[in-house]
């Protein structure tokens, strides 16, 4: 051995390295053993290779090791008795403690890498705050969760007959099925996936969703997202048209992918905000197929579509509309609390507050005052609360005179 370096300290080094121990100290001195001799490099990239280390963990997942000890001193004895006729007892022996030492490193390092690929296909489901799950329960009881949920199937044209059960780990009401079209696959990314669903939320409800890793989705209203009800072994994707609050399983061997009409976006363990929408023929002549994605927690990479991805940290919204992306520093109050049942608003104009407000209330906005439109308004509210308590504080604070007429709310 050379460097200086025993059996005992590569093999300690080789188990740090598959656990993800390995200082820079050690990883310099692991880097120079492994320039010695190329087959060293071959090695060590298999012992870093998840589909490598997958395989490995499935084949010895049945072994006793025990008996695979036993097996390999068998095959070593044999090894040595062979080649003590070639050479004296004393250079077999040697020969035979090497062959031990060798095997000894082998399990041990097999063993660090099945601790390894064990962490690191480890799901970690989110952790839901207390305010979230009281959020759920009160939009529940305010009659605001529904949507429209359909199965998708390339072999089978007929959707399941209306009414049945919720997927599994679905909270919500008003869901019922209906015929869907393959087209809808193809245009989530999913043309080659046999089971999926699609979710589209009321004009006036939102919805929460549980995907098969344990990711909550919080989907606003008129809000579309396919899915399938099996991620596969490589990666979780999903597509998105709307707006949702994404609250993400961490699973380091398969990224979480939300597909949308401007392109990727690649979550590494994250919480964060979107909304996207599709890009219509009246979308594109107003530019407003956009994709704002706003990180609370965590890491994403967003891909404009044919461009670089670009990497946020917590704190920035980044913007896409027709293929161009900008990054800016936003509060992340306004997000956090619609995720968990508030509307905040800082310095918004009273058209965008009261376009927020009417639709989730049902009702239509008419501005007959032109002015009106730009008076500013910084306030928040409970969404589950009634419409009254609300619109007084909107009259109050801006000075303007609001009052409803029928279904429509008319701005003097």
């Amino acid at each position: 051995m050379t460097n200086n370096m025993t059996y005992e300290t590569v093999t300690t080094l080789l188990y740090k390295l598959t656990v993800g121990q390995l200082s820079e100290a050690e990883r310099r001195q692991l880097d120079r053993w492994v320039a010695e001799r190329p087959e060293r490099e071959v090695y060590i990239r298999q012992l870093t290779s998840p589909d490598f280390l997958e395989k490995e963990y499935r084949e010895l997942k049945a072994i006793d090791y025990r008996q695979a000890m036993a097996r390999m001193e068998e095959r070593i004895k044999e090894t040595g008795a062979e080649r003590e006729q070639a050479t004296d007892r004393s250079a077999s022996e040697k020969r035979g403690r090497i062959l031990r030492i060798a095997a000894a490193i082998a399990l041990l390092v097999v063993g660090g890498a099945l601790v390894w690929y064990t962490q690191y296909t480890k799901v970690t489901p989110p952790e839901i705050a207390p305010e979230v799950i009281a959020a759920m329960q009160r939009s529940q009881q305010s009659g605001r969760v529904g949507a429209d949920a359909q199965p998708i199937s390339h072999t089978s044209p007929r959707a399941k007959s209306e009414g049945e059960q919720l997927p599994s780990g679905t909270t919500g009401e008003g869901y019922h099925s209906s015929v869907q079209e393959d087209a809808d696959v193809e245009e989530g990314g999913f043309a080659n996936l046999l089971n999926a669903r699609r979710v589209t939320t009321y004009h006036d409800k939102e919805f929460w969703l549980t995907l098969d890793d344990g990711t909550l989705v919080h989907l606003n209203y008129n809000t579309r997202v396919i899915y399938p009800e099996k991620f596969s072994r490589s990666k979780r994707e999903v597509f998105l048209d709307g707006e949702a609050y994404f609250m993400v399983a961490k699973d380091r061997s398969r990224p979480f992918i939300v597909k949308t009409h401007q392109g990727d976006v690649k979550v590494y363990g994250t919480e964060f905000w979107m909304t996207t929408r599709g890009e219509s023929a009246e979308e594109k002549e107003e530019k407003l197929a956009t994709t704002q994605v706003v990180l609370v927690k965590g890491s994403v990479g967003i891909t404009p579509t044919g461009r670089a991805e670009q990497m946020m940290k917590p704190g920035q919204q980044c913007s896409i509309t027709n293929g161009q992306w900008s990054m800016n520093e936003v509060n992340l109050e306004p997000f956090i609390a619609w995720n968990t049942g508030n509307y905040v608003f800082e310095n918004a104009t009273l058209e965008r507050l009261m376009n927020v407000v009417a639709h989730w209330y049902g009702y239509e906005v008419v501005f007959r005052n032109e002015k009106a439109r730009h008076k500013l308004f910084t306030g928040e509210f409970d969404k589950y609360s009634s419409f009254e308590p609300m619109l007084e504080a909107i009259r109050t604070v801006t000075d303007a005179d609001i009052h409803i007429s029928g279904e429509q709310i008319v701005i003097q």
